[in-house]
């Protein structure tokens, strides 16, 4: 019972999710994308990294039935919900969420290679459209190689290689002296 509760209630927080990382990607100001990207990183890493202390201090594993237990859930909500979260914006605007997620690399990296693969273990939350996402999000953050056809339509290309023009040609000036056409034609 209580895990068709979660779900029920984990289809809605995903939709809001999905509405935030859309309305990040919308904004024009690049420096405010930054900024809240940030601000994401800032406050779900520690969240996570909190709750996975909470998970294992607890032995709760991904195959275990779901917690009846209030900080186990929450934990567990933590996890789930963050790990989300961060994929939605990492997928919509990768190439700034993977600035900002480098920079935080040495304290967050462990803890979001931990998270992915607990979620992708978590079967009774994470399949169809959920279990892609991880999957996505593997692939952007290298974290497993790229599949043959992956491609992120949201990625920044590289500086497109320039169509190069041919070099212009000069005309060919005749050497010499030259008349011109003079204004005054007296002596």
């Amino acid at each position: 019972m209580q895990l068709k509760i979660y779900k029920s209630g984990f289809g809605v927080k995903r939709k809001e999710q999905i509405e935030t990382a859309k309305k990040i990607a919308s904004l024009p100001d690049y420096a405010k994308q930054y900024k809240l990207i940030k601000m994401l990183v800032d406050t779900v890493f520690p969240l996570m990294n909190d709750s996975m202390t909470i998970l294992k201090n607890r032995n709760h594993t991904p195959s275990s039935p779901f917690p009846i237990d209030k900080e186990l859930q929450d934990a567990l909500g933590h996890v789930y919900e963050n790990v989300m979260l961060f994929g939605d914006v990492l997928l919509r605007l990768p190439d700034i969420t993977k600035k900002v997620y480098k920079k935080e690399a040495f304290t967050s990296h462990h803890v979001l290679e931990w998270a992915l693969d607990y979620c992708k273990q978590s079967m009774e939350i994470f399949s169809g459209h959920h279990a892609t996402q991880l999957h996505l999000m593997a692939q952007e953050l290298g974290f497993i190689p790229e599949d043959p056809g992956y491609t992120n339509p949201f990625r920044i290309q590289a500086t497109p290689t320039p169509v190069s023009k041919p070099p212009k040609q000069k005309k060919a000036t005749p050497r010499g002296p030259k008349l011109r056409g003079s204004k005054h034609t007296e002596l």
